[in-house]
C-alpha cells in the first residue's frame, strides 16, 4: 500500500504503523511539500549546502527516554558529526 508522507506520519502517531525515528524525521521533511517541484528544489539546495546525517541519540529526562536529533530542543549542544 502506498501512502503519502502525511498519511504515514498519522499512522505512526496513532500506533498503527511502526517506523524507526530517522524515517519519521525524513517523512516530516517530505510532508512539508505540496509539489514535486518544491521538493526537488529543496533537495537540490540541500545537495549544494551539504546534507546533515540524521544521527539520533537516546536521552533520558524526567524519568522518560526519547530519541532526539540535531535541531531538536533537547539535543545536546555538541554536534556529533
Amino acid at each position: 500500500r502506498w501512502l503519502t508522507a502525511s498519511e504515514a506520519l498519522s499512522l505512526a502517531d496513532n500506533g498503527t504503523l511502526k517506523m524507526p525515528y530517522p524515517t519519521i524525521r525524513n517523512l516530516q521533511d517530505l510532508a512539508a511539500f505540496d509539489s514535486v517541484n518544491g521538493l526537488i528544489d529543496w533537495a537540490n539546495e540541500r545537495a549544494r549546502s551539504g546534507i546533515r546525517k540524521i544521527r539520533p541519540i537516546l536521552i533520558h529526562k524526567d524519568g522518560t527516554s526519547k530519541f532526539t536529533i540535531f535541531g531538536d530542543a533537547d539535543y545536546p549542544g555538541d554536534d556529533l558529526e
